[in-house]
């Protein structure tokens, strides 16, 4: 016996990547909350690369729609931003070769973007309108 599935159907019964959204919020929190604040005038290095590589998985994630966005903008919006100004205000480091913050982040372009949305979205939040 064989039974015929309409394509309707069968993209009706597939998964969605937010399906799957709790699993995956669980080990970025994890790995968000394991990052140390990144203070640039009393610099450790290694934490830069580890808050780099947090922000930019978040970014990443979002961008690639495994996670729902607005869930990462209200568990995360303020850690992130808080991460990415110090990092930027990160001066020339040895750890990367002498690269500023600012460089460093101009390498992670999800980072960037999503860092931008996020600023955009708290500086419009209670704007007047005209």
């Amino acid at each position: 016996v064989s039974v015929n599935v309409s394509p309707k159907v069968r993209m009706m019964s597939r998964p969605t990547n937010y399906d799957f959204a709790p699993l995956q919020l669980v080990p970025l929190w994890q790995y968000m909350m394991s990052m140390k604040p990144i203070k640039p005038h009393d610099l450790v290095q290694p934490d830069v690369l580890l808050a780099i590589n947090a922000l930019e998985l978040v970014a990443l994630c979002c961008e690639g729609k495994m996670i729902d966005e607005l869930v990462i903008k209200r568990t995360f919006r303020q850690i992130f931003i808080q991460q990415y100004e110090a990092i930027e205000d990160c001066g020339s480091m040895e750890y990367f070769d002498g690269k500023t913050g600012k460089q460093i982040l101009h390498e992670n372009p999800a980072t960037q973007a999503f860092y931008r949305k996020l600023k955009e979205e708290h500086l419009e939040k209670d704007k007047l309108d005209k």
